[in-house]
């Protein structure tokens, strides 16, 4: 951190019992420029001098202007991630920018659980498409009902669900177990 930033960090105490001090301003900028580098805003906030997440959280529902640039840090953050899986992925460890551990199956659960939680933060950017289309395959996908046929098929379809309940004679009782014909009753 920055001469600047480690000046402000240092909260005005109040006394026992009372809630720290914060300058907001500079300590939003600087959680800003952390999770823009993709630090989870927890372990920024795990450090001495800093807020606790959810002082941040109540920060930015109460201060649009906190809140927004926080989102704005969260989206350049989701970009280092990707980056940083990037490189994982191919080998470089923490001295060349990725997390390799130089184990491939446990990169590959690195990456992986970086991706999955990317698709799930911004889903737009990171996570699947899902394409409707018609049956050509090209984007139309506009519903199209005309009346002839929609009735035809409805009508095919109560005449081919349509079941006589009229009564009729009453069906016969069926043999007791053992009473069937060709049966092997014991006991008798």
């Amino acid at each position: 951190m920055g001469q600047a930033a480690e000046q402000a960090v240092e909260p005005e105490k109040r006394g026992a019992g009372h809630p720290l001090v914060y300058d907001r301003e500079v300590l939003v900028e600087v959680i800003c420029e952390d999770l823009a580098k993709g630090v989870p805003l927890e372990d920024i906030c795990r450090r001495d001098g800093m807020p606790s997440a959810r002082s941040v959280h109540a920060w930015k529902r109460a201060e649009p202007d906190i809140a927004a640039p926080i989102a704005y840090a969260r989206e350049a953050g989701a970009d280092a991630i990707a980056q940083r899986m990037r490189l994982t992925a191919r080998g470089k460890g923490p001295d060349q920018g990725g997390d390799s551990t130089g184990d491939v199956q446990r990169d590959a659960l690195i990456v992986n659980t970086d991706l999955k939680l990317l698709a799930k933060w911004f889903p737009a950017s990171y996570g699947d498409r899902v394409a409707l289309t018609n049956r050509e395959g090209t984007g139309d996908a506009t519903l199209r009902i005309e009346a002839n046929v929609l009735a035809d098929e409805l009508t095919g379809l109560l005449t081919a669900s349509y079941v006589d309940v009229t009564p009729g004679p009453a069906p016969e009782a069926l043999p007791a177990p053992g009473d069937e014909p060709g049966g092997n009753r014991q006991g008798a």
